[in-house]
Order: C-alpha cells, then sequence, then structure tokens
C-alpha cells in the first residue's frame, strides 16, 4: 500500500505541498499501519529536511525516514523538492 502526499495531506486538514508538518504526517503513518497487514510505502513529499540545503543530503532527511519506519512504513519516497517549504 502507498500513500499519496496530496491525500494524507488533505484527510488531516492541510494543503498538499510540503504544508503538513512532520509530527503529523507521522501520526497518520501509524494510524495506517495499525490495522493493515500489507507494506506500507509514504511519500515524504520534498523529504522533511529542514531546509533547501538538506533535501539533497542522506542526513538532511534520515531522522524523517526513521521516523517514518518507526511508525510502520516500509519505505518512502520523496519527489517534491522544487519549491520546498521547510517544515
Amino acid at each position: 500500500m502507498a500513500t499519496t502526499s496530496a491525500g494524507l495531506a488533505w484527510a488531516n486538514g492541510y494543503p498538499d505541498g510540503n504544508v503538513m508538518p512532520l509530527d503529523r504526517l507521522v501520526a497518520a503513518v501509524a494510524a495506517i499501519a495499525r490495522v493493515i497487514r500489507v507494506p506500507l510505502t509514504v511519500d515524504m513529499e520534498a523529504g522533511y529536511a529542514p531546509d533547501a540545503a538538506g533535501v539533497g543530503d542522506a542526513a538532511g532527511v534520515g531522522d524523517a525516514v526513521a521516523r517514518v519506519i518507526d511508525a510502520g512504513g516500509v519505505g518512502s519516497r520523496g519527489v517534491e523538492a522544487n519549491g520546498l517549504r521547510p517544515h
């Protein structure tokens, strides 16, 4: 199963496009993972780096990815680095 950034954002009261806070994403992933029995991949938008410079740096997104995995995700993807708005 895979999440969409727009679907999760809208379902949690945020517009799509790197606006939903990481804490809220992690909580949503945990809620989904708790009730499914298949692997869950997570669209992490621009990667939740602390700033635009960190998007291309594995260390810049490593903490966010680790939190998503701890919440029950098995993988992630982030493709929206253009126009990054830090969280």
